[in-house]
Order: C-alpha cells, then structure tokens, then sequence
C-alpha cells in the first residue's frame, strides 16, 4: 500500500500495481487473494457476473489480473474530467442486460464507484456486487456509495481505520 498527503492531514491509500518497486511476488497475491475471495462470495450469495469493471483507468493493471485469474473480460470506467485522457469512458464494451462487478483497490467513502456505478447503469449494465482489497472505515464506511446504491452489496477483504492502516505500513 502506499500513501500520500493530501493537505495536512487527509493521508490516501492505494495500492501501486505499476510501480516498478513493488515486488511482483506481492501483487499476484494479492489479485489472488482478490479473486479467491470473489469466488467464494458467489460460491455463498446470489452474486452473477460476466465482466469486471474498475472504477479508475489507474486500476486497469488489478482488473485486467483478476479477470484473467476469473477467466472472464473487464472494463475500465472513467469518470468524466478523469485525467486519463486516452480513454473514452469505457475502455472495453459494456452491453445492455450484462451482469458486471466493480473491483477496487481501496474504499474510501464510496464515490469514485457510486460514479462508476452510475455510467455502468447508464450503458444498461446490471452492477450485482462491489469487491476490494481493503475498505477504510473512518469516518464512516462506504458513506457515499451506502447513499446512492443501498441495494448493491460490497465485500472487502479488509476493513480497517484510518489508525490501523498507518500502524500495519509503519511495522513494515
């Protein structure tokens, strides 16, 4: 995981699957981890999918591996005014009726994937579940995606405060 500050105090976390530093043992587990998870959550709920999309051009690398690793495709969503300007807003084909589940690497208050939500929805996709990595719980988990789709499950693999995070990155 990396961090960053944003003003003071706000720190952001993500997980950097482009930087040539982190070891790449680290990230095929974790897209593993990733996907086993999602198999077992749709081995036990009604969760149906036949594309994964991310939220962010800058998650393609995480999507593209738990697709492959799903053996399904995936789609990248961009928010309008995204800074990756190489994209249209959907970078693969999203058709009308799909079943379709978004993959992040980090939750914070939900927006970025409520929007994505809204421009899948848009294209006539059927957005059946949320999965990530790791979901922050300060100061409320997931407020703005729990707000705009109370219907859509979300299934972290981790939910940790803000405190929990920056100790387990200071022990190592």
């Amino acid at each position: 995981f990396r961090s960053g500050v944003i003003g003071s105090t706000k720190l952001q976390w993500y997980v950097d699957f482009e930087d040539p530093m982190t070891i790449k043992a680290d990230r095929v587990r974790l897209v593993r981890a990733l996907a086993n998870h999602i198999r077992d959550v749709c081995a036990n709920a009604p969760v149906f999918y036949t594309r994964v999309a991310v939220p962010s051009p800058g998650n393609v690398p995480l999507a593209m591996c738990v697709a492959d690793d799903l053996k399904t495709s995936w789609v990248a969503v961009k928010p309008e005014g995204h800074r990756a300007a190489e994209f249209d807003k959907f970078a693969g084909a999203v058709k009308p009726g799909q079943d379709v589940i978004i993959v992040d690497d980090v939750i914070t208050s939900g927006a970025m994937i409520s929007t994505c939500l809204d421009l899948l929805q848009e294209a006539g996709a059927r957005v059946t579940a949320v999965f990530a990595l790791l979901a922050r719980r300060d100061p409320e988990p997931w407020r703005t995606l729990k707000q705009a789709y109370p219907e859509i499950p979300v299934f972290p693999i981790l939910t940790l405060s803000d405190d929990d995070i920056t100790e387990i990155v200071r022990k190592h």
